[in-house]
Order: structure tokens, then C-alpha cells, then sequence
């Protein structure tokens, strides 16, 4: 399917959304993650990462952002960033994080998450941070081959635990300035 950028846009989640995000936060993380996981424990970190009360707290945050990405006011992905105290690591510099960058199945390999990724290093330049980061898990060859042609980088590593699961995430940014 060939989907046309120009009928896309990005727009900032609010509160009166929460269920939308909701869905489209299970849809994309089931889809992408579940076959690879051992199912008493990503049906945990689900229920412990996407109901409503984690996600009313996300939203309140003042040092994050949630948006959607739409195609004719169907929502078909999101991303969250997170800056300061928000960040899942706190990493030395004027940091901006890409926690979660998602699109529904459909819609991917049409320059979707492009069209993201280049959203958000434009923001961070706007809003002076020296670069983007994000944990990819080591195991998702596909979206570390991904990010490398965006131009990011290995920086390190950290830990992203599912259930009682413990899995390694690669940091890796990219400097927007």
C-alpha cells in the first residue's frame, strides 16, 4: 500500500484522547512485540504500561509529550518524547528522548517513521536540545538498521524490562544541531 506523506499529520495528544492513545498503544506494541515475548510477561508489562491510570500520568507530565500520527483523522501511530527529569535515562547533555515511536503495521514502509523522526529533530532543534536519543532492543534488526540510516548512533546500552524479563535496549542519537 502506498500512503501519500502529504496526507499525513502530526498532532499533539490531549486529555480527551487518552482512550485513543490507549488503543493505538496496545495495537502497536502488541503487533510488533508479542510473538517475541514470553506471554505471561508481556501481558504484565501491558497492563502495568498502557491502562489508564500510567497513561493519565504520562500525559501529566510536564517534561513529555505524546503525539499522534494521522492519515485523513485516522490515527495510525505515535510517538512520546520526554526531556529532563522525564527521561528513562538520564543521560549527560541537553537531552531530548524518543521513548516510543510506533506505527500500526499497515502503514509501515511508506516513510512513516521518517516523516517521525524528522518531526522530532526538527523540535529538538527549535527547542535547543543538542540531540535525540532512543533505546532499540537488540533484537529489532530492523529498526536499528533503521535508525542508523536516520543517522543515529550507538551510544551505550541500557535495561528494558518485560515482566520478570530483563532485555537489552541499544541507546543510540543523533545530534540535531
Amino acid at each position: 500500500m502506498k500512503l501519500e506523506k502529504s496526507s499525513c499529520q502530526i498532532i499533539p495528544v490531549n486529555f480527551s484522547q487518552l482512550r485513543q492513545l490507549q488503543e493505538i498503544s496496545l495495537e502497536t506494541f502488541k503487533s510488533t512485540y508479542a510473538h517475541l515475548n514470553n506471554p505471561e510477561n508481556f501481558k504484565d508489562y501491558l497492563e502495568n504500561q498502557f491502562n489508564e491510570k500510567q497513561l493519565i500520568s504520562e500525559l501529566n507530565n510536564p517534561s513529555s509529550a505524546f503525539y499522534f500520527l494521522q492519515k485523513r483523522e485516522k490515527i495510525i501511530g505515535y510517538f512520546k518524547l520526554n526531556w529532563s527529569e522525564a527521561q528513562t535515562e538520564q543521560i549527560e547533555g541537553n537531552a531530548l528522548e524518543l521513548e516510543r515511536i510506533y506505527v500500526s503495521k499497515k502503514f509501515q514502509g511508506n516513510g512513516m517513521g521518517k516523516l517521525i523522526v524528522d518531526f522530532v529533530l526538527k523540535y529538538g532543534a527549535e527547542k535547543t536540545f543538542d540531540f535525540v536519543w532512543l533505546g532499540v532492543w537488540e533484537e529489532n534488526p530492523n529498526a536499528i538498521q533503521f535508525y542508523e540510516r536516520m543517522g543515529f548512533e550507538k551510544f551505550g546500552e541500557h535495561v528494558f524490562t518485560i515482566g520478570n524479563e530483563d532485555q537489552t535496549d541499544f541507546m543510540m542519537k543523533k545530534y540535531v544541531l
